[in-house]
């Protein structure tokens, strides 16, 4: 490579070095998934895509969002166990896979994958406390007049 060739690699090489951190700080304050996913983004020009410092700052660039997704994922898990009902349970879940879920689809597939088991799991928890607490009879009703501990109420031999 000649010097011009190799200065304009370099220089492409630092932009794209400048983005990735400066991507990776938005991650970091990120709040909703959409918005690590859009950060996560960084376009890398095709004269430089197949060298292998490039590959390592999209594989950091990744590293680094996926991180951030689990940690929201977390948050998210943690509300779901909250909801005191399965319909409860099961609106959220629809809200979070319209809002949010959908973007761990793809590059975050296993994400997705964790956050499906942990709903169903969940929902299978609440219905079956649920199921419980219906088929369960109420506490025997005891008559506040009869007193049963009376001493007088067996017959003397």
């Amino acid at each position: 490579m000649n010097d011009l060739t190799q200065f304009y690699v370099n220089r492409l090489l630092n932009q794209l070095s400048s983005a990735c951190s400066s991507a990776q700080a938005l991650i970091c304050t990120a709040t909703t998934m959409r918005a690590v996913k859009f950060a996560a983004d960084v376009q890398v020009n095709a004269m430089i895509r197949s060298l292998p410092d490039v590959r390592q700052e999209q594989y950091r660039m990744h590293d680094c969002a996926e991180k951030r997704m689990e940690v929201l994922l977390d948050e998210q898990l943690k509300a779901l166990e909250g909801c005191p009902s399965s319909d409860q349970l099961r609106q959220e879940y629809s809200r979070l896979v319209r809002n949010d879920w959908v973007f761990l689809r793809g590059e975050f597939g296993r994400l997705y994958g964790r956050a499906d088991r942990e709903y169903h799991r969940l929902l299978h928890k609440h219905v079956q406390r649920e199921r419980e607490a219906a088929s369960t009879p109420p506490p025997f009703a005891v008559d506040p007049d009869v007193d049963d501990d009376r001493d007088d109420s067996a017959p003397t031999p």
